[in-house]
């Protein structure tokens, strides 16, 4: 896309109109490019909304007037005009912040208090939420969530597991990777959910990789170049001791480590 140079606001060319470019005479255009065209932001509880809409910055307000709109500096939801706009953990912003999305979506546009301006904001916004997260997450509201299309992500399958384990996974240097690792680790986090009765939190892919990546140190510590059977299965006795929580209405309540041992089993057959 062409914006102008030093505008902060991504203005178009043709009609530019915030405070970086008002006033200029002559405006420079640049290219953007795709890759460029993509802003994130990581959700969290201490996210305020100053984070996404932007501040005061006071050194220029002192030297261009606390009134002057060219003395605001933007937040991400600025940089996002004529952009891609990704929330990552939308749940997780408090909803005092979600609120600040609530405009941008709406109308397109965000006031900025204390400046007599508003400023255009052309972008599209994609957001991801783990329904699962309970620790210091917030619930969406109705008003936000009803301007979202929802699609539902569940596991991958096993093939394509396995292919992000190839592509991600990391290759411990000296010890020799084979499609049965791979397959291996992939097939004990299957195993462990299609036990949804057993568990109340079943192991992500990222359980799959640390076993696949904990498999090859435990051969390196041996001095071994190849990852043997009991080296991912040990990994997996680690991985999954951490991962997993034990429904209160199973057997293994106060077993689990009895579980993980039937887990692995059944993951060989």
């Amino acid at each position: 896309m062409e914006t102008i140079a030093d505008c902060r606001y991504n203005c178009y060319p043709k009609k530019p109109a915030c405070p970086d470019c008002r006033g200029r005479k002559k405006l420079k255009k640049i290219k953007v490019t795709g890759d460029n065209r993509f802003i994130r932001i990581q959700g969290s509880p201490e996210m305020m909304p100053e984070d996404l809409m932007g501040d005061l910055d006071p050194v220029l307000a002192m030297r261009m007037g606390i009134q002057d709109p060219r003395a605001f500096t933007p937040g991400k939801i600025q940089k996002a005009h004529r952009k891609i706009l990704f929330v990552d953990e939308l749940n997780r912003v408090p909803q005092r912040t979600q609120n600040t999305l609530v405009q941008v979506l709406e109308e397109g546009i965000t006031t900025i208090a204390g400046f007599d301006f508003s400023s255009e904001v052309d972008t599209l916004v994609v957001a991801t939420e783990n329904p699962e997260e309970y620790a210091g997450a917030e619930r969406v509201s109705e008003t936000l969530s009803d301007r979202f299309e929802q699609v539902r992500i569940g596991y991958p399958g096993f093939e394509d597991e396995v292919r992000i384990l190839q592509q991600y996974g990391k290759k411990i240097e000296g010890v020799r990777e084979s499609d049965n690792l791979v397959r291996q680790s992939v097939a004990i986090s299957n195993s462990a959910r299609s036990m949804p009765d057993e568990l109340e939190r079943l192991p992500s892919v990222r359980a799959s990789l640390s076993i696949y990546e904990q498999a090859q140190s435990l051969a390196r510590l041996r001095d071994a170049n190849q990852v043997k059977k009991s080296d991912v299965e040990n990994a997996a006795r680690r991985v999954l001791e951490g991962r997993l929580a034990v429904s209160t209405e199973s057997r293994y309540y106060e077993k689990q480590g009895i579980l993980i041992e039937k887990i692995i089993d059944q993951a060989k057959k």
